[in-house]
């Protein structure tokens, strides 16, 4: 009796396990709408979902959000610690007739933050004073143009990264399936770190340092000085 008891008990709760776990969909109504969002100041930006943004180095801070009416509340646009975050209410799932685009401006940024399945493109170059530091996990798409003293970069999962610009020291580090095409980045110092399955190309003109475990696979260009560390089936391959 004890077990038909837990086992109906357990029929019940896993339908609203997966509810609560899943998040609760949304639908759009088809009537798009532009929506310029109040804004403070900031220098990084987190983005938690599955939004196309697109990120533009200008004198003056802004958000635009384009989206089915019906859905804008429920994107949420915040500055909090200096970070722009845009996540969704209440972790609901949305799903646009048009899908979700959303602008930002800036005058520089210092962090840039992307979990889930975003799209994150640059629409000119993004510039630091300092250095940047990206971090992107997930299944989503990046393609970034950056100039900066040093570029920091942690990416897992399974999204694509792309990088070009400038800069004298760049960290990649990887794991999982990723996909990282840095070639364009043109770099002094170079170093990756990369495990799993994934596979980066970089570039590096004085030093290039490279850590591989598992099966990835690390391209380079460029007539550095080499430090590796091969670990499994992974290898490191020049471009000529």
């Amino acid at each position: 009796m004890k077990k038909i008891y837990y086992l109906l008990l357990l029929i019940a709760f896993v339908p609203m396990a997966c509810g609560i776990a899943g998040g609760k969909t949304i639908r759009g109504d088809g009537n798009m709408k532009t929506d310029n969002r109040p804004v403070s100041s900031f220098e990084g930006i987190d983005v938690s979902g599955n939004f196309d943004v697109f990120i533009k180095n200008d004198s003056a801070f802004g958000v635009r959000v384009e989206a089915d009416e019906n859905l804008q509340e429920y994107i949420l646009t915040k500055v909090d610690h200096g970070n722009l975050e845009i996540y969704t209410r209440n972790n609901v799932q949305l799903s646009s007739s048009g899908g979700v685009k959303i602008y930002v401006s800036g005058p520089g940024f210092s962090f840039l933050k992307s979990a889930g399945s975003n799209t994150l493109k640059s629409l000119n170059t993004i510039s630091s004073a300092t250095s940047l530091e990206i971090k992107i996990s997930g299944a989503g798409s990046t393609q970034l143009a950056i100039q900066a003293p040093k570029v920091e970069v942690d990416i897992s999962g399974a999204c694509a990264l792309t990088l070009s610009g400038r800069t004298k020291d760049f960290d990649l580090e990887s794991s999982g399936s990723t996909d990282a095409d840095c070639l364009q980045l043109l770099a002094e110092n170079t170093s990756v770190d990369i495990s799993g399955s994934g596979e980066a190309a970089v570039f590096a003109s004085v030093k290039l340092a490279v850590e591989i475990s598992g099966s990835a696979d690390v391209r380079y260009r460029g007539k550095p000085a080499i430090t590796k560390d091969i670990s499994g089936s992974g290898s490191l391959k020049k471009i000529d």
